[in-house]
């Protein structure tokens, strides 16, 4: 069995015995090679790419939402970072961890102007009781980031209104509910 302890803890003892039982001198030399870690950030003054997400998956630890994509970008501007969140509303709402990325990372962060619709629409699923009859599949209206929902029945308004408080607050899209008319 062979055992690697640092040079200083080796005892003397144990020098000697490996020297009765093989008939060898033991000799241990240390050469120290400068480490060098790797740069965190370049001559730009921007952190290294993955360690800068690392960073940012840190920041939303703690946050009812997280970005559901971080992408490294670049314009006339430069290099930037993008985050996406399931809607730029919900991403709005972060603005100040944006800011304090920027400070510790030296990307610009940036904001993705779309909206993940099939998160949306699996945020929908969640939130509206299984007993709603949909008389159509749901329809996502960007520009005025809302939600229409056409019900077979009524279930009331103040039903209505906690389901669209709950898609808001998931999704930063308020709820539209159209009862379809029973023709005779």
């Amino acid at each position: 069995m062979l055992k690697v302890l640092p040079l200083a803890t080796v005892p003397q003892e144990s020098l000697n015995a490996f020297s009765d039982q093989t008939g060898f001198r033991l000799v241990i030399e240390t050469v120290m090679k400068p480490v060098h870690a790797p740069r965190k950030f370049d001559a730009e003054g921007r952190m290294e790419i993955n360690a800068t997400y690392a960073r940012v998956d840190r920041a939303f630890t703690e946050q009812p939402h997280s970005p559901r994509r971080k992408s490294k970008k670049a314009d006339a501007e430069g290099p930037y970072l993008e985050l996406a969140f399931v809607s730029p509303k919900v991403g709005e709402r972060y603005r100040p961890i944006f800011e304090e990325l920027e400070y510790e990372t030296g990307w610009k962060v940036r904001l993705s102007p779309t909206a993940d619709q099939a998160a949306i629409l699996a945020a929908l699923r969640e939130v509206i009781p299984g007993d709603w009859e949909m008389s159509k599949s749901p329809g996502i209206h960007l520009s005025s980031e809302t939600v229409l929902l056409r019900l077979s029945i009524n279930p009331g308004s103040e039903a209505i209104s906690e389901a669209s408080v709950r898609l808001e607050e998931r999704t930063g899209f308020r709820l539209e509910v159209e009862v379809a008319s029973k023709r005779s």
